[in-house]
């Protein structure tokens, strides 16, 4: 009671989506899952190759139009 402390983690779909192509890795499907719960598979790839994730980062990305939080159709 004398020290209230509170820890909380914040992330939209986009900046995980952001921080998983910036590891170099390739995401294979994005999930969106109520009440707060963001899905994302990928995996890595050989040596010297590059993900392409643009269709997850674009902003016409499919898990933004079926996303049931709304800052991800922002």
């Amino acid at each position: 009671a004398e020290n209230r402390c509170f820890h909380q983690h914040v992330f939209d779909t986009q900046l995980v989506v952001g921080l998983i192509d910036y590891m170099g890795l390739q995401i294979q499907t994005v999930e969106n899952i109520k009440p707060f719960h963001i899905l994302i598979v990928a995996k890595k790839l050989t040596k010297n190759v590059l993900p392409n994730n643009d269709a997850f980062i674009s902003k016409p990305a499919s898990y933004r139009r079926i996303s049931p939080f709304p800052s991800d159709r922002l």
